[in-house]
């Protein structure tokens, strides 16, 4: 989804083309382009937004304030992020939205890439579920957008609003429109090897203007109410990659709660040497539903299903030790609460049997998700790994142990999707190279650790991106691994 920096301000890197020229309005407002600003009255349309939007306003305004909360405590930065956004006829308006980024991040992609790794954890949760639109209400009852309608863009990409395109700026802007209904997540939808911004000018915006505008010369207040009905299933719906989450988590997910019903099963024969009193009976027949449930949650919530299995290793299985022993201390003041009795000996040999059966799964297993590249400690060289191979992970665990204050990496860059957002060694793999400029506004990248060859495209925009943040680029498909590394000189 395109988004523009959250700074706050409009980006001063694109202007306006020189044919357009800026205007005042009847009312006053500044406005690029034809000064078309009118276009047809549609009160009865107009009617259902302001209704619409009040109403959300109102049933909302728990989640409002529960939201504003959770960014408020992650980032100290102001909740709400305001842009300059081209509107109805051309003309300027703020567009707001809940913040998704860090204060203070004023730099990468004027879009939002798959895992951006400028985003908070709680603004990536917004990301995928949607919720940092919400503010848009007020957009849209001030009468800035409607809740049908084409994506309003950032001044920067305010150029490209001529020739064809430039009928878009007839109609008022929305919330969604039909490229939103059909690719509900566009960040999907940038090749790793390619410059995010470059790709949106040339053939993202072109195809979603023509989307839009198929739909705005035909649309009517019922097909708006259809496609808002669409939207919010997408909406809904898309809040989980369900063919990733079926191939990567799902299997795992399963594995574990057998392993978890088989530990609880041990535990209480290791407890009961002949058979226990009815009500711990009791209690084992709801654990088997109770302990799994409990424990897989934290074990969600803990990050336990990012590692790669083939690359696993200790720091993994501390994490996995810990989330579900605390998984199972809560199963244990669940049980107390509920049944009034449980045995703490077979809550801790559950999670003994348990913890280690699941290790052993991970190695064979495998699992996904999102994950936050980790800020910058101290004065260690920040490195990048393009590869996701067994020299890969010979060189951050050689970072991780020998060479531990010296080199921190930072972060996992590859040409393929196939493991975006797991780790490797607890080190994520945030992307492809495109996402160098995004990780470069968060934290500094002193070197590019190279395991692998990249492709021609990845090359090209490599080097400009090398260029631009001064990176150092170890080449390791050509030399000895170590040779370079552990030269003194470096």
């Amino acid at each position: 989804m395109h988004t523009g920096l959250e700074t706050g301000h409009e980006d001063k890197r694109s202007a306006a083309p020189a044919q357009w020229r800026e205007q005042k309005g009847a009312d006053g407002q500044e406005r690029l382009g034809n000064g078309m600003a009118s276009g047809k009255s549609e009160p009865l349309k107009r009617a259902f937004d302001v209704a619409l939007s009040l109403a959300g306003l109102i049933i909302l305004s728990p989640l409002f304030l529960a939201v504003a909360f959770l960014v408020k405590i992650q980032d100290r930065g102001s909740v709400i992020f305001s842009q300059t956004r081209i509107g109805h006829g051309g003309r300027r308006f703020s567009l707001y939205k809940f913040r998704k980024f860090p204060s203070g991040v004023s730099s990468g992609t004027n879009v939002t890439v798959s895992g951006d790794s400028r985003m908070t954890t709680f603004g990536a949760f917004m990301e995928r579920t949607k919720l940092d639109e919400i503010p848009q209400l007020w957009n849209v009852l001030k009468g800035d957008m409607a809740f049908v309608g084409w994506r309003p863009e950032s001044m920067a990409y305010a150029h490209l609003y001529k020739g064809e395109f430039e009928e878009v700026l007839d109609y008022k802007p929305g919330i969604l429109g039909p490229w939103q209904v059909k690719y509900r997540t566009e960040s999907d939808l940038y090749p790793l090897d390619r410059d995010p911004e470059e790709f949106y000018v040339l053939n993202l915006f072109p195809a979603k203007a023509r989307m839009d505008l198929e739909y705005l010369r035909r649309r009517t207040l019922a097909s708006d109410v259809a496609l808002l009905v669409k939207g919010v299933w997408a909406t809904l719906v898309g809040m989980v990659k369900w063919r990733e989450f079926i191939e990567q988590k799902v299997s795992m997910i399963l594995i574990d709660w057998l392993i978890l019903d088989l530990a609880w099963l041990m535990a209480f024969l290791i407890r009961y040497d002949k058979i226990p009193r009815i009500e711990m009976l009791e209690v084992f027949a709801i654990g088997l539903l109770l302990v799994p449930g409990i424990s897989i949650a934290m074990l969600i919530s803990g990050g336990c299903y990012k590692s790669m299995s083939k690359y696993y290793s200790l720091a993994d299985y501390t994490r996995l030790a810990k989330n579900l022993f605390a998984g199972m201390a809560f199963s244990y003041i669940t049980l107390m609460a509920v049944m009034r009795t449980a045995s703490i000996v077979t809550i801790v040999s559950a999670a003994v049997i348990s913890v280690n059966l699941m290790a052993l799964a991970r190695v064979y297993g495998g699992a996904g998700g999102a994950v936050k590249i980790r800020r910058q400690e101290g004065g260690k060289r920040s490195v990048l790994i393009y590869g996701e191979n067994s020299l890969a992970a010979l060189l951050v665990g050689w970072a991780q142990i020998e060479a531990t204050g010296k080199y921190e990496v930072a972060g996992i860059i590859t040409g393929s999707k196939g493991n975006h957002g797991k780790e490797l060694k607890g080190v994520p793999v945030i992307g492809g190279i495109s996402q160098v400029s995004n990780l470069a506004a968060v934290r500094r990248i002193d070197e590019l650790w190279l395991t692998e060859k990249p492709s021609e495209h990845e090359w090209e925009l490599g080097n400009k991106l090398m260029d631009k943040y001064n990176m150092k680029v170890v080449n390791l498909t050509e030399t000895s691994p170590f040779g370079e590394l552990n030269d003194p000189q470096n």
